[in-house]
């Protein structure tokens, strides 16, 4: 069993050798800032390749669809939760989750990408015929190329600094990461109602994972994160997904969300609605997803 002690930071055993973690109090920190960082060259090749291998270009669709969708990241809870998504007649899959519910016999409607890096295209191939894809202009063309052979591709762009797009295209706003981009698609096409599955923003505390599944990422700093009397093993980049969630909360008063995880944005999110936090705490609890 792990061996919590609150210092300047968390210590913890792993694999027999103590390790300290950075202790982050997230009770007092609210709505965090849009993506600020220096954009890197290869966005700028990716979206002039992307408009000659993509001919589609999303659109808003001014109609309401009167029933959920399901967003499913691929947060370690979505292990949990999965089996659920049968009862979902729309869901939308991003990043790892695609090849975990296509493993699972369950196709998604809808799947988003935003990532410009080439190794994420490991996550869609191969691509499925039946699913139609949303690409941002930002992906690598390697993402790309894994749906040359389907019939729905779709592209829309990130509103980033130093570039313009024609005025007739879909232009959201850069919030964090695919997930808080995948639920501007959803209201684009029409779902004021949506379920969020595997957003979890934390990682399982005995065994690291950071996903539900395999994931070629490269490691983050783990950090722990306090909310309430609450613990969670997470990273620095996480933190600050957590509070610009909760901008892109406050830009979209007409959504209503409904989350499926006992992670740490979950978490951030009932304390940054409730606005209290108890300053008595009696024991802090490291949460185990």
């Amino acid at each position: 069993m792990n061996d919590f002690k609150f210092t300047k930071g968390v210590k913890i055993i792993e694999g027999g050798v103590e390790k300290t973690y950075p202790l982050y109090d997230m009770n007092n920190i609210r709505a965090g800032l849009l993506y600020t960082d220096k954009l890197p060259p290869e966005i700028f090749t990716n979206i002039e390749d992307n408009r000659k291998l993509v001919q589609k270009r999303l659109q808003v669709n001014s109609e309401i669809i009167d029933e959920p969708i399901a967003l499913v990241g691929y947060g370690p809870t979505l292990k949990k939760w999965w089996k659920q998504l049968h009862d979902y007649k729309y869901i939308m899959s991003m990043s790892g989750s695609h090849k975990f519910l296509v493993e699972r016999d369950i196709i998604p409607t809808y799947h988003a990408e935003i990532d410009f890096r080439p190794r994420k295209s490991v996550h869609t191939n191969p691509a499925h015929p039946d699913i139609i894809y949303l690409l941002a202009s930002i992906v690598s063309p390697a993402v790309t190329n894994n749906m040359k052979h389907c019939k729905e591709v779709y592209l829309w762009n990130i509103k980033l600094e130093g570039i313009e797009y024609p005025p007739d295209e879909v232009v959201f706003e850069a919030y964090w990461d695919v997930g808080t981009e995948a639920i501007l698609l959803a209201k684009a096409l029409g779902f004021k109602e949506q379920h969020l599955f595997g957003y979890d923003y934390s990682y399982e505390v005995d065994t690291n994972l950071t996903h539900a599944g395999f994931h070629n990422g490269v490691p983050n700093q783990n950090v722990f994160a306090k909310v309430g009397n609450k613990i969670y093993l997470t990273s620095d980049n996480l933190c600050r997904g957590c509070l610009v969630f909760t901008a892109l909360m406050q830009d979209n008063p007409d959504l209503f969300l409904k989350m499926y995880s006992n992670g740490l944005l979950s978490a951030y999110i009932s304390n940054f609605i409730n606005q209290e936090v108890s300053s008595s705490v009696i024991k802090e609890e490291v949460v185990k997803l």
